[in-house]
């Protein structure tokens, strides 16, 4: 008859240790997966964040700060880094300590990142137009010094603009650099934006004759296309401040119309 001491099974033979192993294998598999996961939680808020900010789906502005850019190239090598180590395991191979470090050296960097990023604002669009219309004002009051009217061309008007820095707003991954758009014949400023008309477009609206004019810029408003209420007026070769009206003269303390 067989002996069944203890460490022993019935034939005389220690039990192979494969079940151990397979549970063994299952506890480490799930403890690397529930790291990504957790690591990929953290980051992927802040990433997907600045990703839209991009504007590669509709134009957009970009929140400031570096915790979007690094929250997304972390979460590129976590992904990376979790299918070399899935792709090694496939294989039957046994990843080293390096890539055992490494992975949990990403996971850590997310923990900190996560940690010591607050939510940015966004950039505030509305300095940046104010002196795009402030810039077009100057190119429309030179056209009446020569003129006696406003009468500009539409290429001096993209000229002063492109003489400034691009807007703060992104398309496509690029800084839109601001646009003209000369409206004839206007009765008052252009309100509301035109189909198909993007951010940081500069409406200068002139009315009949040419002693008059106002000016006004696109803007982004909760991701819809609006129009800054801070208009410009020009009459006879001068201009208003933004949001400001000629008829109602300067005084200390005064303020701009609220945006």
């Amino acid at each position: 008859m067989a002996r069944g001491g203890a460490g022993f099974a019935r034939d005389g033979r220690r039990p192979k240790a494969g079940a151990y192993g397979g549970a063994l294998r299952f506890f480490y598999l799930a403890m690397y997966a529930a790291f990504a996961a957790c690591g990929a939680a953290l980051l992927a808020r802040p990433a997907l964040r600045w990703f839209l900010g991009l504007g590669f789906f509709s134009p957009a502005l970009p929140a400031s700060g570096f915790a979007g850019l690094a929250s997304a190239a972390l979460l590129f090598l976590l992904v990376a880094a979790t299918l070399a180590m899935a792709i090694t395991h496939a294989l039957g191979h046994k990843p080293g300590l390096p890539a055992h470090a490494a992975f949990l050296g990403l996971v850590a960097c997310a923990l900190a990142v996560r940690a010591a990023s607050i939510p940015p604002p966004r950039a505030d669009p509305d300095p940046a137009l104010r002196e795009a219309l402030r810039a077009a004002a100057g190119a429309l009051d030179a056209s009446y010094a020569v003129e006696h009217r406003y009468d500009p061309g539409v290429n001096a008007l993209q000229a002063a603009l492109d003489a400034l820095p691009p807007s703060p707003f992104r398309h496509r991954a690029n800084r839109l650099r601001y646009s003209a758009r000369l409206l004839r014949n206007a009765t008052a400023s252009q309100n509301d934006p035109l189909p198909g008309d993007l951010p940081a477009t500069v409406y200068v609206a002139i009315e009949p004759g040419g002693q008059g004019a106002w000016l006004s810029a696109t803007t982004l408003r909760n991701g819809r296309v609006e129009v800054l209420p801070a208009a410009i007026q020009a009459r006879s070769g001068t201009h208003s401040e933004p949001g400001e009206s000629l008829l109602l003269p300067r005084y200390p303390g005064m303020r701009s119309a609220p945006r």
